[in-house]
């Protein structure tokens, strides 16, 4: 029986990891959760899966936490109890930044991750990866193009591999033309029409933001040249990876579009999950690909241009996006605000190298002055 921490629990993706669990309670035990400030929902999942402890972020609501479950009131506290009891795979659900001290936490005492997390990815990915090659931790990404090229990269040379391909479905606005962004209401960004998933990366999703943020985070994870890392546009969300081998064979991951997919894999692995769900090929008329242009969509041509440069860049990039949508979903800048403010930004930013937690925090720092100050002109 595996122990599971799952940090992010009250959230979208921890929500669903949940409810894997409760299809499998034979092969998991909850020994861990915490949630920003949803105490009451926090609560709910404690009792209904016998968690060992719980944490809440947000010490406001602290007063909501009965007494009939163990809570810490520090991170570090909760972090080194789920070390002491011994947790075989940490579930790092946060949202933003806040997952980067976990991880590396998780790293540091050979704890095994699956996450769901690409901005902490993405700002500490060297440091990540040094890491790794020290730690007896394993790291599953829970994203679904991510967990699609972790299954399809596993049994492959990589002296054999000539590209891999993100699969993207173009999220709500695909035919927009420019001018019609201008318009779009935080209620329509916020729908999309394949996924499930938190406010933030709805937004990024809707930008292509988030698939420029998948480039640079299947470049750390895999350690992949960006020049071999390919998007394609594909509505169907039914292929959600594609590994194109140096002698031209190609080969897909093809999955129901649920993140209860990949959230299965990484649970049960290296054992495969039943999770009940299977593609509907009788419902499937077509699948279309359609090649995107990294120096032609704004987003893609931003964030390969952050990776390029390296160094604080990615980690600029992540914290101005964080602001800007957070902007934009209290209604103070344009939805096509966002892509071109992110550009404006990344080009007042005077990069440094990274190679601590410490100049992670200070790219942070400085994206957000960068930031507010181009908030407070264009208000």
């Amino acid at each position: 029986m595996k122990k599971i921490a799952v940090l992010g629990s009250t959230g979208s993706v921890g929500r669903q990891t949940l409810d894997v669990i409760a299809e499998h309670k034979a092969d998991f035990q909850i020994i861990a959760l915490s949630a920003n400030s949803n105490a009451d929902l926090l609560l709910k999942q404690a009792d209904e899966f016998q968690a060992s402890f719980v944490f809440l972020n947000d010490s406001r609501f602290l007063p909501k936490i009965k007494q009939s479950v163990k809570f810490l009131t520090d991170q570090d506290s909760f972090l080194n109890q789920i070390r002491q009891e011994g947790a075989d795979l940490l579930v790092l659900a946060l949202s933003g930044t806040s997952a980067i001290k976990p991880l590396f936490y998780a790293l540091e005492h050979g704890i095994d991750l699956a996450v769901a997390n690409k901005e902490a990815i993405i700002s500490c990915g060297n440091i990540i990866n040094k890491m790794l090659s020290r730690s007896s931790s394993g790291l599953i990404p829970l994203d679904s193009e991510h967990n699609a090229l972790y299954q399809l990269l596993g049994g492959l040379d990589r002296k054999d591999i000539a590209k891999i391909f993100l699969t993207c479905s173009g999220g709500p606005f695909l035919k927009y033309s420019k001018g019609d962004l201008e318009d779009i209401s935080v209620e329509q960004a916020l729908s999309h029409p394949k996924w499930e998933m938190g406010e933030k990366i709805t937004i990024d999703s809707a930008t292509l933001m988030n698939k420029g943020f998948e480039i640079i985070e299947a470049h750390y994870l895999f350690n992949m040249p960006l020049e071999s890392i390919e998007v394609l546009i594909h509505p169907q969300a039914v292929i959600h990876g594609i590994v194109e081998l140096k002698d031209g064979t190609s080969l897909a991951e093809i999955a129901p579009a649920d993140m209860k997919m990949p959230i299965s894999y990484a649970l049960g692995y290296p054992k495969r999950l039943d999770c009940g769900l299977r593609v509907n090929w009788r419902g499937i008329k077509s699948l279309n690909l359609e090649y995107a242009d990294k120096d032609k969509i704004e987003a893609l041509k931003i964030c390969c241009k952050a990776a390029e440069k390296g160094g604080s860049f990615p980690a600029f990039l992540v914290k101005a996006d964080e602001i800007f949508v957070r902007a934009f979903l209290s209604r103070k800048i344009k939805f096509n605000q966002i892509v071109d403010l992110l550009g404006l930004a990344l080009g007042g930013h005077n990069g440094f190298e990274v190679e601590s937690v410490g100049d992670v925090e200070r790219a942070f720092g400085d994206a957000e002055a960068i930031s507010g100050n181009i908030l407070k002109e264009v208000s």
